[in-house]
């Protein structure tokens, strides 16, 4: 549940998953493109103790509509660089 409250308040995330398995999370992220994406995998959940292994998976398609809700402001380039300073973005 921490990591999932690290990122309640972020704009790319859209929903978490407790899962049972090898990974027991699953965190849904959106983002402008893969170069932010990967920005945030890496400097919130690659370096963080919480976290003892990561799978980056990229959605390519999907069978059904998935509705996913977006908190993106576009105008603001803070929330569309993504530079990891979550205070200044929210």
């Amino acid at each position: 549940r921490a990591i999932i409250n690290e990122f309640i308040d972020c704009p790319f995330f859209i929903n978490a998953l407790v899962t049972s398995g090898r990974y027991n999370l699953c965190l849904f992220f959106t983002a402008t493109d893969l170069k932010r994406l990967e920005g945030i995998v890496n400097h919130h959940l690659r370096g963080n103790p919480k976290v003892k292994d990561i799978e980056l998976n990229i959605v390519i398609q999907a069978a059904k509509d998935f509705v996913m809700p977006l908190n993106i402001d576009y105008d603001n380039e803070r929330q569309s660089s993504c530079d990891q300073s979550c205070a200044d973005c929210i």
